[in-house]
């Protein structure tokens, strides 16, 4: 088919364009039914696209075609498959008759949606497309292959589609055609994995059934498929085959069109890779592809197609590019009523050779190379019964609009996934998933997407190296300052860790399997939504009873402040936020900030619902978010150090030389150095407390004990451990039996911080005493301190909360406000040629915001014509709901469907929550 004249739109162009009609019919395009939902009310042109790199339409009819091309690479307008289908013939009493999928004349099919009875209209709703990724659904019929025991559908790839269709509907068939009895059965599996280029390459499955419907054999019959290739401009396409391959394929002449050199790629190969059927080589006994044709001028009559079928014979040299169809076969075999048997093939797309390899530009007999890779990889993944190192599962996200922001949120099932396939099975990690990457587009084109976040695990190789930068894993983000009404595209891809020999993670020279990462697949882990203002008619969500219900109050400066992300999902709950000791250890950070870890902790089940890892003790104070939960998230902020000092340092026993420095730097450790560090890791540990620091003499070394004098606590020295370059000495709480101030001296002392290093034997003339959060630098020339002197150091400022510290809070639900002052405004006012978010001058729209749920806008001239009216109705369904938007759009026509005039017009807002009227204006 040559549709090099026709105006064509990118993929992107074109889901904008239908989005915006769809506004023109409802004000609110994002409340819209979402695509699975849709798939509830079939036709006989049930349509769905499989999506990988490539975007290629599957229906329920034995064909793969729509009115946009199959296109490669997903996202650009660069067309690959114009139509396709399954072809299967027979003789029936001799006769030879043909069932088309797909007629390459027409672009017709000779199948119906679904098995017998052929229902009218063809309305029955398990007659569609089914896809993998529309699941769990409660809205659609059941999975047809079942469910596994967490409740997913049973899948072969990342993205399985299923249908049925069958020929016994006469007045389907084309003239002169007859029924042949086929029940078709048809599969596809892709994934977006790069490894052994699978998401180049789009395998379908055809189970195949005679139901002829007086129960005939089928004699000496051939499976084939048919294909109107239209690489890019379809009147310039060349084919070839590689019989040892059983492949045959369409290109570009290497001399490109007017057309093709206006691409952003140069065209490349798509090739029919068979690989299974009813048919065997009879030496071999391998599944053999036993024709391959091409033709410009369509077969017209069963006989004609019959005898391009069944022909022993290989099309190979082609010279002149002109428009195409390619077509290849399997056979003969016979077929009784009621038996079935498989046909296998698969979309193979790939590259010239000179792509790869400059060198290669000018031996065109070079160029299908590495097609050749793509054929073979697609045989490897066959014939390992589609078994083969794979990256995690795709995320599922979710995108909330809000007023100028996006938030996006995924779930973890890419962190459950279980690698099935381990190269090294003694080494390798089944579990293997490492993390996620957040990507953005304004286009939602290939290539078109930027890199906004990404965090992963923390974890460690077999010999104690960081994999990736330890950063922990978040599970959503939100993405401010944009623009409201504008279409923006997400994606989330997960990646895994890879396979490598053992002790040598990370280089190249062993590695087994690099590590995989998922590609995108729109409505599963790819999503596009607009920002939008929240309805003006509810109470917000709240935390109550914020209180700290484990440690000193009075000893901590820290403040939780919650911002509500997605309101409708704040439920009644209570929550525990509960600090670890030693925080983990990130490489993304080129000084780990030391402050605890962070938990949010589900009281009801005690289950730890996110973690924020290395909150950070810093000077100045910082805040930092936590990650969503529930649909809103925290606000983290801690102690400025800046306050923290020592107020008073003294010897109980008088001493005629002993300075105690207070100075703000140091060099090395006998030289006077901060007295309180106002950096991690020590501002992490500051307690505003007062200490007795006792010195005492065990097996001829000099010691301290340092006990709470506010707490009554005895400190016990121990080794902090960051990460894997940082040790700390530090002290840990004990409660106490006498109070050290009675000089009682009965208790047993084993104190002995690592950097206080004074012995009895050596010249040194000064002592570094180590405080929760502080140094003292103690010169002592003459050795005037002795065993059983004491200090008392007194700090003030604010600690930072640590290990032990509890908060509570508990969570409120939003409410619906039935009494709410109405602000609804129009934007932009005055309307000026064109706003952000409009496509072009055809399609232009205003904004009417903070709207309640529900709600009745008419608009009038200022002479009192009513120009439109729009019906803006979201009902409160149980909790604020995050498909009602306070907005609502019109598309500057009038309800005659004609184009408003310059002028100044006139909005009236009447709803259940109150009135409002305003006016705005429009200059064309």
């Amino acid at each position: 088919m040559n549709y090099s004249n026709l105006i064509k739109l990118k993929k992107s162009d074109l889901r904008n364009l239908i989005i915006f009609m769809l506004c023109l019919i409802t004000t609110n395009i994002w409340a819209l039914p979402k695509v699975s939902t849709r798939l509830a009310k079939p036709s006989i042109y049930n349509i769905r696209h499989i999506y990988a790199r490539y975007d290629i339409p599957v229906s329920n009819t034995g064909r793969f075609y729509d009115t946009d091309p199959g296109t490669w690479l997903r996202g650009t307008n660069e067309g690959y498959i114009f139509g396709a289908g399954i072809w299967i013939g027979a003789k029936i009493d001799g006769n030879k008759q043909v069932t088309v999928g797909y007629n390459t004349q027409n672009c017709q099919t000779e199948f119906v949606p679904g098995n017998l009875p052929n229902e009218p209209g063809y309305n029955d709703p398990k007659e569609i497309v089914y896809v993998s990724t529309d699941y769990p659904n409660a809205g659609l019929p059941p999975w047809p292959k079942g469910y596994n025991t967490d409740g997913n559908p049973i899948t072969i790839s990342e993205m399985d589609t299923w249908s049925q269709c069958n020929d016994l509907d006469s007045s389907k068939q084309f003239v002169g055609g007859k029924s042949l009895g086929a029940l078709i059965t048809a599969e596809t599996y892709s994934w977006t994995s790069s490894f052994r280029d699978v998401w180049d390459i789009a395998f379908v499955k055809y189970t195949i059934k005679n139901i002829h419907p007086n129960q005939k054999t089928w004699v000496d019959a051939y499976v084939g498929f048919a294909m109107d290739a239209d690489i890019c401009d379809p009147t310039n396409d060349l084919t070839g085959c590689i019989p040892d391959l059983n492949i045959g394929y369409a290109y570009s002449a290497e001399e490109l069109s007017g057309i093709e050199e206006e691409l952003e790629h140069p065209p490349g190969y798509i090739g029919i890779k068979f690989l299974d059927g009813p048919a065997r080589d009879p030496i071999t006994g391998q599944a053999k592809m036993t024709s391959f044709r091409r033709w410009a001028d369509d077969p017209t009559t069963d006989e004609m197609r019959y005898d391009i079928i069944s022909s022993d014979y290989y099309d190979l040299e082609d010279t002149e590019p002109a428009d195409k169809r390619i077509f290849l076969a399997s056979g003969p075999f016979d077929l009784a009523y009621g038996e079935s048997t498989t046909f296998v093939i698969a979309f193979c797309f790939a590259w010239p050779m000179w792509y790869y390899d400059s060198s290669v530009r000018g031996n065109p007999e070079k160029y299908a190379d590495y097609l050749k890779i793509v054929a073979q990889n697609a045989q490897f993944v066959y014939d390992n019964n589609y078994r083969f190192p794979q990256p995690p599962a795709l995320p599922r996200i979710k995108l909330t609009a809000l007023d100028q922001k996006i938030v996006i949120t995924w779930d973890d099932v890419a962190e459950r996934t279980v690698e099935k396939i381990l190269s090294l099975p003694d080494f390798s990690d089944s579990l293997d998933f490492e993390g996620y990457k957040l990507w953005k587009s304004t286009t939602g084109d290939e290539g078109s997407f930027e890199l906004l976040g990404q965090w992963d695990k923390v974890s460690f190789d077999d010999l104690g190296n960081p994999i990736g930068n330890n950063t922990g894993l978040v599970h959503s983000y939100v993405d401010e300052e944009l623009i409201n009404g504008k279409l923006y595209y997400y994606a989330v891809t997960a990646y895994d860790k890879g396979e490598y020999q053992p002790l040598n993670y990370g280089n190249p020279e062993f590695e087994v399997v690099p590590p995989l990462e998922t590609g995108m697949v729109f409505a599963v882990n790819f999503q596009a939504e607009a920002p939008n203002s929240p309805p003006s008619n509810f109470t917000q969500p709240q935390i109550e009873g914020l209180e700290l219900v484990a440690g000193v109050e009075e000893d901590i400066q820290f403040t939780v402040t919650p911002e509500y992300l997605i309101s409708d999902s704040v439920k009644d709950k209570t929550f525990e936020i509960r600090f670890s000791d030693v925080p983990s250890f990130r490489y993304d950070k080129e000084i780990t900030g030391f402050g605890p870890d962070i938990h949010l902790v589900d009281t009801a089940s005690e289950d730890t619902i996110i973690s924020t890892l290395n909150f950070p003790i810093s000077n100045p104070s910082v805040t930092v978010k936590s990650d969503l939960f529930d649909g809103m998230l925290l606000k983290y902020t801690g102690p400025n150090l800046l306050l923290n000092q020592i107020d008073t340092v003294y010897f109980k026993q008088a001493k005629a030389d002993v300075r105690v420095h207070q100075t703000t730097e140091y060099d090395d450790f006998l030289t006077p150095q901060t007295a309180i560090p106002l950096m991690a890791p020590f501002g992490a540990y500051f307690l505003p407390h007062d200490y007795l620091v006792e010195f005492y003499e065990l097996a001829g070394r000099r010691r301290v004990n340092v006990y709470d004098l506010d707490s009554g606590d005895t400190l016990l020295n121990v080794q902090k451990s960051f990460g894997q370059t940082y040790g700390l000495a530090s002290y840990e709480k004990v409660v106490l039996s006498v109070n050290p101030v009675s000089g009682d001296t009965t208790w047993s002392w084993y104190n002995n911080p690592i950097d206080f290093r004074n012995s009895l034997s050596n010249e040194a003339t000064g002592y570094k005493v180590y405080l929760p959060g502080a140094f003292i630098f103690i010169e002592d020339p003459n050795k005037e301190i002795v065993a059983g002197d004491t200090m008392i150091v007194s700090l003030s400022g604010v600690g930072a909360p640590h290990e032990g510290n509890i908060y509570r809070f508990s969570t409120v639900a939003s409410q619906v406000n039935y009494h709410t002052k109405m602000n609804v405004k129009v934007v932009p006012n005055p309307y000026l040629v064109r706003a952000a978010w409009d496509i072009d001058n055809d399609y232009q729209k205003v904004q009417f915001i903070n709207l309640p749920t529900e709600c009745t806008i008419r608009i009038y001239t200022l002479a009192g014509d009513l120009v439109n009216t729009i019906h803006h109705n979201e009902p409160y369904r149980g909790g604020f709901d995050s498909e009602t938007k306070g907005t609502a759009f019109w598309n500057l026509m009038t309800r005659n469907n004609q184009k408003v005039a310059t002028g100044v017009y006139v909005f009236y807002i009447d709803s259940p929550y109150g009135n409002d009227v305003g006016k705005f204006a429009i200059i064309r």
